[in-house]
């Protein structure tokens, strides 16, 4: 992208972003943060973590957006807006391939899946890692006056938004097979009267792997124009594609939570009480049970040391009793 200049000073931007917008896209992030954040305890939600933080990163940037409506020319405001929003998908599609992966474990459907959950997990959330290394990357060269390093930045989180969309077409590929299989041949569990179809929660993946995808899209072709291009000069681009598609997939995930569902089949599931126990109870329970392992290795570790003194004893009794008898 150019450095343009205007009285000695950087524009980082060549409009001044709406202030009003960048305080409601705020405030919905963050209401739909909040929600996530609340979900996670009722839900057994651990794997929204990075949906949440995702969230947070968006909504810290649009508070920089709003900061910079201020002045255009701030560069903290410039560089707090851009490092956080351009790589805060990646924690939000992180949630997706984390969900799936549940899922597919929790209907105990591995061979209807072309790849494993733990598979799914690893790789794709390694994937996401190189994405966010790329964009941050890029992002942080782009955070200077000289054309060339801005250039080579805008090129580097070109390729990480690339990457990504390749990524995500290919994990959209795997939810299908495994969707198509389970049409074909559910499990035992999914065939269950009491677990609700899997349909709208892998449908909720196809429509929030298409947001992303089609952001990224629009941001890869932002920064192949360069600064001066059509997207970057029109802020109405950034809150259509870029804003209110992470919104939506935040706010479709509030609906039809994958949390509903794998709740259903933990109940419907012949498991022992403390299944259906809270977090803190089984988190307790386990800390107890630890506790008694360890005094019965204590104990263990005690017996053995009596029996060893014992066995001292009774070999200096008979010594005793040995030099007694001599005459």
């Amino acid at each position: 992208m150019d450095v343009q200049t205007v009285d000695g000073h950087v524009v980082w931007i060549t409009y001044t972003p709406s202030k009003g917008a960048a305080w409601a896209f705020l405030v919905m992030f963050a209401i739909a943060t909040v929600g996530h954040f609340f979900l996670m305890c009722p839900y057994r939600a651990g794997y929204f973590i990075p949906m949440v933080i995702g969230g947070i990163m968006e909504t810290c940037s649009y508070y920089g957006r709003a900061w910079l409506s201020e002045n255009k020319n701030n560069f903290s405001a410039f560089v707090l807006y851009n490092l956080l929003n351009i790589p805060a998908p990646v924690f939000i599609s992180m949630t997706l391939y984390l969900s799936l992966g549940r899922i597919i474990r929790a209907l105990e459907a591995r061979d209807q899946a072309s790849m494993g959950p733990k598979a799914i997990t690893a790789i794709f959330v390694i994937n996401d890692i190189i994405c966010f290394c790329l964009q941050i990357a890029g992002v942080g060269l782009q955070a200077t006056t000289d054309s060339h390093v801005r250039e080579i930045g805008g090129h580097v989180v070109l390729a990480g938004m690339i990457f990504q969309i390749l990524v995500f077409a290919w994990f959209v590929i795997i939810a299908y097979r495994f969707h198509s299989a389970m049409k074909h041949n559910p499990t035992s569990i999914a065939s269950d009267p009491r677990i609700p179809s899997i349909g709208k929660h892998m449908w909720v993946i196809y429509a929030s792997s298409g947001c992303i995808m089609l952001r990224n899209l629009v941001r890869a072709i932002e920064y192949g124009q360069g600064g001066g291009g059509s997207i970057a000069s029109n802020e109405v681009f950034l809150y259509v594609f870029d804003g209110a598609l992470m919104l939506i997939v935040m706010a479709v995930y509030l609906v039809i939570h994958p949390g509903l569902l794998l709740r259903k089949i933990r109940k419907s599931k012949p498991r022992d009480e403390e299944a259906n126990m809270s977090w803190l109870k089984r988190r307790k329970i386990q800390k107890q049970r630890k506790r008694d392992k360890k005094q019965q290795e204590k104990d263990e570790k005690q017996r053995r040391k009596d029996e060893k003194q014992t066995k001292k004893d009774e070999k200096q009794q008979r010594k005793a009793e040995k030099k007694a008898r001599r005459p």
